[in-house]
């Protein structure tokens, strides 16, 4: 796997080995970074479900100032820790080793808000749900924060009052779907 565009193109980055961890694709990152593009220079950008750290370090790469990476399983945060070596970028990087929903509480209650939040949670289950809803009770965006969320294709679409989706595209068995905070724009 390796950085796709930006300042550190080409660089190749550690995958943690076994299934527990499920690397966002070169094309899929590339569709959301061409996506993106004019939003991510400046900006501050959280990768919850982190793993290897790929999504977040393409950010920085491409010009966010402050990335904060959250993981909770310990050979993914061994793995992210050592990307962000071999990519130089410790000094703007935070690597929150907890489970997302406590995170999302914790950053809430500090007042840390953020203009990318990518979410990429195991498919199984319902992490996906139950965070857009904890981000609606406890907000960690602003009014023109873009939230991306990773799935399988056919996970339907999550909905909560403050949390609107404008967008989905699909790669594969992969969907992309981006909320804003707010009132639906699209």
């Amino acid at each position: 796997m390796r950085i796709i565009g930006g300042a550190l193109k080409n660089i190749q980055l550690k995958t943690p080995l076994g299934f527990q961890v499920r690397p966002t694709s070169e094309k899929v990152r590339e569709a959301l970074f061409n996506i993106l593009r004019d939003t991510i220079e400046g900006s501050r950008f959280l990768d919850l479900y982190a793993g290897s750290g790929a999504v977040g370090i393409e950010a920085a790469s491409r010009g966010a100032t402050k990335v904060t990476f959250v993981e909770e399983k310990s050979s993914a945060i061994k793995v992210l820790r050592s990307n962000l070596q071999i990519c130089h970028l410790q000094h703007m990087a935070t690597v929150i080793h907890f489970d997302v929903i406590g995170t999302v509480r914790t950053l809430n209650n500090r007042q840390l808000f953020f203009d990318h939040i990518f979410l990429d949670p195991p498919y199984e289950g319902e992490h996906l749900a139950t965070c857009l809803q904890l981000m609606s009770k406890y907000p960690i965006m602003t009014n023109n924060s873009i939230i991306i969320c990773q799935s399988f294709y056919k996970t339907p679409l999550v909905k909560t009052e403050c949390i609107k989706p404008y967008r989905q595209d699909k790669y594969g068995e992969t969907m992309l779907s981006f909320y804003r905070w707010g009132e639906a724009t699209g």
